[in-house]
């Protein structure tokens, strides 16, 4: 795990400089399996959603890559991902894990993604090539149904907006400010 100390502003929120990616993961091809992807095309329609002063967040599309995106993330100082998962709650309910409780909840559940090879494949692969950012964050999505389709099923979409705004939160708190 990275564990280095990260240079925070006097407040204790991340510095502005550190690279933070949000990733979104899944295949829009499956019905709600492709919701990560449907929330992160909808950010990036936003350019200014998370404009946060000096800060580098990147988004990003991860689509079914899983761990073949270790390399794009290498260097990355805070990552947070958005991806159906098992949480089982409602269709559309989003739930935040940060930094350890992502890692129990990925190994407790070891169906909760909903993909054959994904996330956690990548967080362990992150942790044994100790490339983990130590600030981390899983928003997962109760998907509805997994199914050839391309379309989200009707359920997800305040699960969509709700993604996009604990987002916005994460990352406020790791910034320390709000959205400008």
């Amino acid at each position: 795990m990275n564990d280095a100390v990260l240079p925070v502003n006097d407040n204790g929120s991340l510095d502005p400089a550190h690279r933070c990616v949000i990733l979104g993961i899944g295949n829009p091809l499956m019905g709600d399996d492709g919701v990560g992807i449907h929330v992160v095309r909808g950010l990036l329609a936003k350019p200014n959603a998370f404009a946060f002063t000096g800060a580098q967040i990147e988004i990003l599309d991860g689509g079914t890559l899983g761990y073949l995106l270790i390399d794009r993330l290498a260097g990355v100082d805070a990552l947070i991902v958005v991806d159906a998962a098992n949480i089982r709650e409602q269709a559309g309910d989003v739930r935040v894990f940060l930094n350890e409780t992502m890692e129990e909840f990925l190994s407790e559940n070891q169906t909760s993604s909903v993909h054959e090879v994904g996330f956690a494949d990548l967080v362990q692969m992150m942790t044994l090539t100790e490339q983990m950012p130590r600030l981390r964050a899983l928003v997962g999505i109760q998907p509805a149904i997994i199914a050839w389709e391309t379309e989200l099923s009707p359920a997800l979409a305040p699960g969509v907006v709700a993604a996009g705004e604990a987002i916005s939160d994460v990352l406020s708190q790791w910034y320390g400010a709000k959205r400008s």
